[in-house]
């Protein structure tokens, strides 16, 4: 999840940079028509599932037990997802898209405007988790809330600043730093002790994504590579909020295959992609059209405004010039 943060980072800061210009109205409305209708479909849909299938539900994920107002009304607005007090979450991923919102926020009002910015937020991050080493907090507050993703995507925020001055990592380099970072996830996953996920491997991992994504903003692939990337990024979401639902349908289908286990995951996993693919294709259909449209709504002011200065600036020259 830290890979994905420190990218969204990058990803925005240059979208709000380079395309939105830190318009308000434009930007937001656009980040919530990405982010909410795909999250509300997959709610609804676990949300029937679970009054259908209460007990085995609790059973299957602890987040999906003990529901009360509170924890409804924290699903329907998603943000205090992150706090740690919810104890029920219809989309169990749906702490990460609370933090997501919210960093929105953050890179609009301050870190993604300069380089300056970035670091700054990116000293507070790191002095957060210092904070967190000295005060002995436990391994879920260096992870969930809102300030320990500030690192994250502050450091995709420097990583896009840098890149914009002409800071690259060469082509080369590339392959040894895919390596690198997937070694380092296979040793956290598979083979170093519990202590080196949370600590070492946790922050290695996130330190070797700001060269990496550095590097791969200045590769061009053909356009079937483009094609592939661009629906790979479609899908992806759709994986993320809706993997434990379907794996559950899955366990309940074929209840042989268990409820967790190398077996489950074999046969949930081509039923995981097949209805995501499903969402992003409806995504695509119905919501899509409305986030282009706000988009190229956003190019064409900012080109409007660029042309307006231009000329402003042409006729001051005239004016200046003139006898």
């Amino acid at each position: 999840m830290r890979a994905f943060f420190v990218l969204s980072g990058f990803a925005i800061t240059a979208a709000l940079q380079q395309t939105y210009r830190f318009d308000a109205d434009r930007f937001f409305t656009n980040r919530l028509l990405r982010l909410l209708p795909l999250y509300y479909a997959v709610s609804a849909v676990t949300f029937v599932v679970l009054a259908l299938r209460p007990l085995q539900s609790s059973a299957f994920h602890h987040l999906w037990a003990d529901a009360n107002a509170f924890d409804m009304l924290s699903n329907v607005i998603v943000l205090p997802l992150d706090t740690g007090a919810v104890r029920f979450s219809l989309t169990p991923p749906a702490w990460s898209l609370a933090v997501e919102l919210m960093m929105y926020a953050v890179l609009w009002l301050r870190v993604a405007r300069s380089a300056r910015n970035a670091w700054i937020a990116v000293a507070i991050g790191a002095a957060y988790h210092v904070g967190c080493y000295v005060l002995e907090a436990s391994w879920e507050q260096r992870y969930f809330p809102l300030p320990s993703a500030l690192l994250s995507f502050s450091l995709g925020a420097a990583a896009y600043f840098a890149w914009r001055s002409g800071w690259r990592v060469p082509k080369a380099c590339l392959g040894w730093l895919c390596l690198a970072w997937t070694t380092n996830l296979v040793l956290a996953a598979w083979m170093s002790p519990q202590g080196y996920v949370s600590d070492a491997g946790y922050y290695l991992g996130t330190l070797l994504c700001v060269p990496l994504i550095c590097g791969l903003a200045s590769v061009t692939g053909s356009a079937a590579w483009r094609r592939l990337d661009r629906s790979c990024g479609e899908v992806a979401y759709p994986v993320l909020l809706g993997h434990w639902i379907v794996a559950f349908v899955v366990s309940q289908a074929f209840p042989a295959f268990g409820t967790r286990g190398f077996a489950l995951t074999i046969v949930a996993t081509p039923a995981i992609f097949g209805v995501a693919t499903a969402l992003a294709w409806l995504n695509g259909v119905l919501i899509d059209p409305l986030r282009h449209a706000v988009r190229e709504d956003c190019v064409r002011c900012a080109r409007g405004a660029v042309s307006s200065a231009s000329v402003h600036q042409l006729a001051r020259r005239e004016t200046i010039g003139s006898p």
